[in-house]
């Protein structure tokens, strides 16, 4: 299906626009926010899972472990500031 792989171009693009905010030390997300595009990507991966988008299910996978990742690393970095 043609949708199947504009959907992973389209996510391949926001994949790689996080990268140096994974990166960056300093600037992150904040918590919610990455936990919630984690979350809500994992069940849009589990969506195109059923619907046969395997090129978009794979995209949206490793979109949403990116958000985990920025979640984890905003929450390292809240708590490094308060101690």
């Amino acid at each position: 299906m043609w949708q199947d792989w504009i959907i992973s171009v389209v996510q391949w693009g926001f994949i790689l626009a996080n990268v140096p905010t994974i990166l960056d030390k300093h600037q992150k997300p904040a918590l919610l926010t990455s936990i919630a595009s984690a979350a809500g990507l994992y069940i849009f991966t589990a969506t195109y899972i059923t619907l046969g988008l395997w090129a978009a299910a794979a995209s949206s996978f490793i979109l949403a472990t990116e958000w985990a990742l920025l979640a984890y690393q905003r929450w390292q970095l809240d708590k490094s500031n308060s101690s």
